[in-house]
């Protein structure tokens, strides 16, 4: 393969945002990270589930394990209620923050929707996204995790992803958090919505409360200004599953 062929076969990946090189970092890490919770997780909770990509994944690496979905949109709630009907899923249409009550939700109808947020969608995302742009306001039941029903399991591990209100929602789960063993959660190194969370926070947050980094999972580069990193997904663990 000529020099040339390969220039351009690098530049359409960059173009269309992948890189080679981080996907199969992406495939690495997700799976040793998936390894290390075997037969050490009793509950999935998985927080802002949108069409439910990973619950496949999830039914077959943790067989027979309960999995618990929040998607506060309530057309995708209805789709994952239809597409996973088993005695194991179960969906809740509820967004997740730090108390309870009701509030606006941005929706994005555009990239089936994982752009929507209780945040207002910031600049920079609509920059480099606007196919993604938030195009109506509905109002949502919102909870606290800490108020939820989700008891009679030590073994938590959560997958949350609710574009930049992740701390809000790890602030209302603070008791919860006692009985999590693993955390997948994406973050962004900037702000890509109003009033979003930032990624130090977050690992902040959960440092002091005894979990530690495994991993980060680097999947978004802004490959339109200078490849920097804008999003990434950090996994945690607790200390005692490392021991084993």
């Amino acid at each position: 393969m000529s020099t040339q062929i390969k220039s351009v076969i690098k530049f359409l990946f960059l173009k269309i945002g992948l890189s080679i090189r981080f996907a199969k970092h992406t495939r690495i890490a997700e799976t040793a990270f998936l390894d290390a919770l075997t037969n050490n997780v009793d509950c999935v909770l998985y927080v802002g589930a949108n069409r439910g990509q990973m619950v496949e994944k999830f039914l077959n690496k943790f067989p027979n394990t309960p999995i618990i979905m929040y998607e506060a949109e309530p057309t995708l709630a209805q789709f994952l209620v239809s597409k996973f009907s088993s005695d194991l899923v179960t969906v809740r249409n509820k967004a997740v923050g730090s108390k309870n009550g009701t509030a606006e939700f941005y929706v994005s109808t555009g990239t089936d929707g994982q752009s929507s947020s209780l945040l207002h969608m910031g600049n920079r995302h609509l920059r480099w996204s606007p196919e993604s742009a938030q195009s109506k306001v509905i109002n949502v039941e919102t909870v606290a995790l800490d108020s939820e029903k989700i008891s009679g399991f030590k073994s938590i591990f959560l997958k949350i992803d609710i574009q930049g209100y992740e701390l809000e929602a790890f602030r209302g789960a603070i008791e919860l958090l006692k009985n999590v063993v693993a955390i997948d959660v994406e973050v962004s190194t900037e702000s890509m919505y109003d009033g979003d969370c930032s990624w130090f926070e977050i690992s902040d947050l959960l440092v002091s409360n005894n979990f530690q980094l495994f991993d980060i999972d680097p999947w978004f580069h802004d490959h339109t200004n200078k490849n920097e990193l804008l999003q990434a997904d950090f996994r945690f663990i607790r200390s005692s599953l490392l021991s084993r």
